[in-house]
């Protein structure tokens, strides 16, 4: 079962990723930025990768990896998943 804190971080998680558009692949640094400025107090490095990581095994998210790093875009799931719980 996720913390609260745990789930706060997902939730900003798939809405960072639903705020920057449909098609577009946003740069892993970009998403971890994002996330850390959605949360209060700010979230660790670890608690970051801890989410994207579960985000990713849930299917909510989608990581591609381009020749400049990893670049993430929320799935059909992640939506649905982010209508229910936000």
């Amino acid at each position: 079962m996720r913390s609260r804190r745990q789930y706060r971080i997902d939730v900003a998680c798939a809405q960072e990723l639903v705020d920057c558009g449909t098609h577009y692949l946003l740069p892993d640094d970009a998403l971890r930025q994002g996330i850390a400025l959605r949360i209060t107090p700010r979230p660790t490095t670890s608690e970051v990768d801890e989410s994207i990581k579960f985000m990713d095994g849930e299917r909510r998210i989608l990581g591609i990896q381009a020749d400049t790093g990893p670049r993430w875009k929320v799935t059909d799931v992640g939506r649905a998943w982010l209508a229910e719980n936000s």
